[in-house]
């Protein structure tokens, strides 16, 4: 018989207001959070909140500051921001769940996939600094950090395992990058040879 599992959300915004101090702990390495939101199941609703604001912003930050290619500017639609927000959410929480098996399965994590789901889903607040997307590189960056301290406290790796895991789950994204891209390729070439 399979379990059901309910998704748990503040009903007001005193509540979200704490959720968003746990995620601003996390963010700012406090361990004892971290371990707290990874043993509270209630908090998985608020983690895909901040994974789909996070993703949304990315799409909302194109558009308030957009792009310019060769002389071209590009600001995306509203179908455009809708489709990357849910994309970039997926991908997000596909990423964050082979992190935790590279970690769990290679390194001998102790954590389960949803405990650092949640985790990585509250920490996944730094992306609301992608409204701006100069600020991109520095929620970027700083989320290596905010990754390795998690492997470290929610997973118990040791320094080694924090960084092969990282590694690993960097090479894996690279490798899934470049399939997509050869196949997305492949396609236009193939598109292209009909025309």
């Amino acid at each position: 018989m399979t379990e059901h599992h309910t998704m748990h959300y503040p009903n007001n915004a005193d509540g979200w207001k704490k959720e968003i101090t746990k995620a601003w702990d996390i963010i700012r390495l406090d361990e004892k959070q971290m371990q707290s939101v990874a043993a509270d199941e209630k908090s998985m609703g608020p983690a895909i909140a901040f994974i789909v604001l996070g993703s949304l912003c990315v799409g909302l930050g194109n558009y308030i500051f957009p792009q310019e290619f060769f002389g071209v500017m590009y600001r995306p639609g509203v179908a455009t921001i809708i489709s990357s927000t849910i994309f970039g959410a997926i991908f997000r929480v596909v990423g964050i769940a082979v992190v935790s098996l590279i970690a769990q399965h290679v390194f001998k994590g102790k954590a389960q996939v949803a405990e650092f789901l949640r985790v990585a889903g509250y920490a996944a607040i730094l992306s609301v600094l992608s409204l701006v997307p100069m600020l991109t590189i520095v929620a970027g960056l700083w989320s290596l950090v905010v990754a390795f301290n998690m492997l470290k406290s929610v997973h118990k790796l040791d320094t080694g395992g924090a960084i092969g895991t990282m590694v690993l789950a960097m090479v894996a994204g690279l490798i899934v990058a470049f399939a997509f891209s050869f196949l997305f390729v492949g396609a236009m070439g193939s598109y292209m040879m009909y025309y």
